[in-house]
């Protein structure tokens, strides 16, 4: 049996501080108001998720293949099938009430979706537009902004000189990032919301916030 150890770090309103270690094979759980359980892992994927909100409990069921996409994903809605190509690209999505496919060029770059099509890059293989927005990039290939075709809403990125994103900036909200000397983010905050992670050696150990309160590392 795989003897690493996970910690759980669950820090409620930033206040009550509790702590468990348990085998990776066993089931992991967290609570916030709510409690939610991953029961079983397979390639470091949960294949199902129980959650209780109000009292009533919600079961979330995932199928990987070898390669470990996921083929099927099940709820109280029903099952959801996704299927690859030889690349283990995404090129459809059949849920209950509709199916989805998705096209690609010799490069990888995606082509068609449901929503948009008419996909267009440019030498370095950065999108510069679909049939619902155009795209920008800085010299270092950072996407910079994101408009829709009719004009009238803009998502603005910024990133710190090390081209890490520092900001999003959309119509309804803005939202800032800020990193630790090794690159590892350690604080987000939208609009007056923040949340703070906490680190063992490379893995993120906690995070506290009004929304995001836990993690896990292995050992």
């Amino acid at each position: 049996m795989n003897k690493a150890f996970i910690k759980i770090f669950i820090l409620l309103c930033a206040q009550t501080l509790s702590y468990a270690s348990l085998p990776v094979s066993d089931a992991h759980h967290y609570s916030r108001p709510t409690k939610i359980t991953h029961p079983h892992i397979f390639l470091n994927r949960p294949v199902e998720i129980t959650q209780v909100f109000g009292g009533v409990t919600y079961t979330l069921r995932y199928v990987y293949d070898a390669a470990g996409n996921r083929v099927s994903r099940e709820d109280r809605d029903g099952r959801t099938t996704y299927s690859y190509d030889l690349a283990n690209r995404l090129i459809r999505a059949d849920d209950p009430m509709a199916a989805e496919t998705f096209a690609y060029d010799d490069n990888g770059n995606r082509l068609a979706d449901k929503e948009a099509k008419d996909y267009a890059y440019d030498a370095a293989n950065r999108i510069q537009a679909n049939s619902l927005y155009t795209f920008a990039h800085d010299p270092n290939g950072n996407l910079t902004n994101w408009t829709n075709k009719s004009g009238n809403a803009t998502i603005t990125y910024d990133y710190n000189p090390e081209q890490r994103l520092s900001e999003v900036n959309t119509p309804d909200r803005s939202v800032s990032y800020k990193y630790d000397p090794l690159g590892r983010r350690i604080e987000k905050a939208v609009d007056d919301d923040w949340e703070r992670s906490y680190f063992s050696q490379e893995d993120t150990i906690g995070l506290t916030g009004r929304h995001n309160l836990y993690a896990y590392a292995h050992n």
